[in-house]
């Protein structure tokens, strides 16, 4: 019998990325206190199609249970006002008319709220966060911490996002390497994060993502242990992006990452 409706692969009416995630305690933590959020979204009507998404990592901070608090309540608060203010309007037919919030404020005003929240709810907890809000196929990337955000381009890998770190400002101003900071005590040491008494500034950035290009969200336990030429080689080798986390996971935890591992992977599904 034929079928009357075949599911879609790829087609105009789907997601334009394939995702993937894992978040893993690792083997020294002995809890999880990172938290991941994605959200996809179609709207096919006629002729028009548009997507969606929303794709959060948090690393939380300060040990134990408040780390683990402050990073579900930076994921829960971020993507809840994002949704409220962006993604409902959309769905309402509004788009950015004059009565609809700026995306750039929707972003810096969910990470005021967020560090409000972590202050209140906490003991002194804690988070990052990286973010990328996906209209088809423009990134709204927000950022606080030393969690990151990659672009995977043909044979090469960007960091998207800066760690705002005593590590990452090494990096930025002496130029050093991933592999020269990993061995200093104090590389993880955050000079911005959510949970401070002032609401730290995020990075906000925009970028166009091309057919064929993919993205990487990850907190540090990944990114401390695996290069972004492992990152390349396992976007070239993996079509299926849940492979590709676990293959990178894997990859962290065998060369001994002392913390817990989370990626979001998001593979361009055109060529």
């Amino acid at each position: 019998m034929k079928a009357l409706v075949q599911a879609p692969s790829g087609g105009k009416d789907t997601f334009p990325f394939a995702v993937g995630a894992i978040s893993d305690q690792g083997s020294y933590r002995s809890q999880n206190e990172d938290t991941l959020f994605h959200l996809q979204s179609v709207l096919a009507s006629g002729a028009d199609t548009s997507s969606f998404g929303i794709f959060i990592v948090a690393d939380g901070l300060g040990g134990h249970e408040d780390g683990q608090i402050a990073s579900e309540m930076t994921i829960r608060t971020v993507s809840s006002h994002l949704i409220k203010t962006v993604y409902a309007p959309l769905v309402a037919g509004q788009g950015q008319d004059s009565e609809i919030v700026p995306l750039s404020e929707s972003l810096t005003k969910s990470v005021e709220i967020a560090n409000r929240v972590v202050c209140k709810g906490t003991h002194g907890g804690g988070s990052t966060l990286t973010a990328v809000l996906l209209l088809d196929r423009s990134a709204y990337i927000v950022h606080v911490g030393d969690s990151r955000t990659y672009l995977i381009c043909g044979d090469s890998v960007s960091q998207l996002t800066q760690d705002h770190s005593l590590g990452g400002r090494l990096m930025e101003v002496q130029g050093l390497s991933d592999e020269e900071v990993a061995h200093l005590p104090e590389r993880h040491t955050l000079y911005r994060a959510l949970g401070q008494p002032t609401s730290p500034e995020p990075d906000i950035h925009y970028r166009s993502i091309a057919p064929g290009s993919h993205l990487l969200l990850c907190s540090d336990g990944l990114w401390g242990l695996v290069s972004q030429q492992d990152i390349l080689e396992a976007f070239q080798t993996f079509g299926d992006p849940q492979a590709i986390c676990t293959r990178l996971a894997n990859m962290a935890i065998a060369r001994g990452s002392d913390d817990n591992v989370s990626l979001i992977a998001l593979a361009s599904k055109g060529s």
